[in-house]
Order: structure tokens, then sequence, then C-alpha cells
């Protein structure tokens, strides 16, 4: 499997608006870190991570996993498809293993941006 090492781009507006789901993971990542409420709000829908049937997550408890996590060393798998649920799994190989799934989203202006809708171990 190709794996794609997750490139941080410098300053929040840079990666706030980021399109590719590798960037958007890392930035998740890196705004968990730095308690960036507003990036979470829009990039990540909380409420549904929370109520995940077998694995929930709280805010809390997302701080606290990824408190340690280097983000110049994260990886992350290419993009998968899911027309069922028509999402994009990402899966994370390092530091930590996750899967991801992210919907795509249309914001002001019709930009389109990928949101964080689940996250398994």
């Amino acid at each position: 499997m190709v794996t794609v090492l997750c490139v941080v781009l410098a300053g929040s507006s840079a990666w706030a608006e980021a399109r590719s789901p590798q960037l958007v993971i890392t930035a998740f990542v890196e705004a968990l870190q730095k308690n960036d409420r507003e990036y979470l709000e829009k990039y990540v829908d909380l409420e549904r991570i929370k109520n995940q049937p077998r694995h929930s997550y709280r805010m809390e408890n997302l701080r606290a996993l990824f408190a340690e996590v280097d983000i110049s060393k994260i990886e992350c798998s290419r993009p998968v498809y899911d027309k069922k649920t028509k999402t994009l799994r990402v899966r994370m190989h390092k530091p930590l293993a996750f899967d991801y799934e992210l919907q795509s989203q249309t914001g002001k202006g019709k930009a389109r941006f990928y949101r964080i809708v689940a996250i398994h171990p």
C-alpha cells in the first residue's frame, strides 16, 4: 500500500482550508494539541464521533490520545472512496493507527472541503 507523508503547511489559515484528506487529518491532530475549537467545529463532526456505536470519543479522550503525537511523523494511506457510505476512508499508519472517515462538504462560495465524521482504532 502506498503511503503518503502528510505535510503540514505553515500557518493556520493555510491548513484550515485544506482540501486534501491527509492534510485535514494532520491539521486535526494539530488543532487538538493547540485546542483550536474553531477548526475542530468546522472540520470535525465532534457530536457524531462522540456518539459512534463501538468506539466513541469525547474531546478530552481525543486530546489525551493525540497529545504526544509528532505531526511531522504522521503517515497516511491513499484515500479510498466507500460508495455505500459516500465517505473517504484514510488510514493513519504512524505514529498511531486510526481509520478516519471523511465527507466532502460545500462551504462558502461553493468551495469543497473534507470533514472528519468518524474515527476508528
